[in-house]
């Protein structure tokens, strides 16, 4: 197993595919007190119910649905950032190149995935939020980071306003830089 991890590890992005199969997660639900109501009311909720896929190198996927369908949930299985309650049906089966197991630490080596509610302090510049984002995601000298800073500034446009404390108006446009504009890719930052 720890071979595989390694093959994995040392695999460029173009190699890495994500696979899931048969993802179910179901919840208990309080059960009222009436026996009229306990008749009528279904003892579990399920929020994914097996659920296939295949996330491919350099492949966009589209996670749509309505509000509470599961969307969120979804994504939290697949980096194993869900803590199911003991009493909850937890099904998940999620592989790295079809055959090895995806552990929470082989997803944080092979890929990221931020919350919907990327929070950036308003008492930092917009440099200052990218630097802090290189400091976490990339693994290489201070000069490489200082580069990767300087292209995400240079390709956002925000050259001029890089040294201006974060509003509230570019605080939408300053996260989705820092989820899309750094990856930890053999050690160096790239768009």
């Amino acid at each position: 197993m720890k071979v595989a991890q390694d093959l994995v590890e040392r695999a460029s992005p173009k190699e890495i595919n994500l696979f899931w199969q048969n993802l179910t997660f179901r919840i208990p639900l309080p059960q009222s007190s009436s026996k009229e109501s306990q008749k009528l009311q279904p003892e579990t909720r399920t929020i994914v119910e097996n659920l296939t896929g295949l996330a491919r190198p350099n492949k966009i996927i589209g996670l749509l649905g309505p509000s509470a369908s599961g969307k969120t949930t979804l994504l939290n299985i697949l980096s194993s950032r869900l803590h199911p309650p003991s009493d909850s049906e937890y099904l998940r089966k999620v592989y790295v190149n079809d055959n090895i197991p995806l552990t929470r630490d082989l997803f944080g080596k092979v890929a990221a995935y931020v919350m919907q509610d990327d929070v950036l302090l308003e008492t930092l510049t917009p440099y200052e939020c990218f630097k802090f984002a290189a400091n976490l995601r990339l693994s290489c000298s201070e000069k490489e980071k200082e580069e990767a800073v300087s292209k995400v500034i240079t390709a956002l446009r925000l050259q001029v306003c890089k040294d201006t404390l974060v509003s509230l108006g570019s605080e939408c446009r300053l996260g989705m830089c820092c989820r899309k504009g750094f990856r930890g890719e053999r050690g160096s930052g790239h768009l």
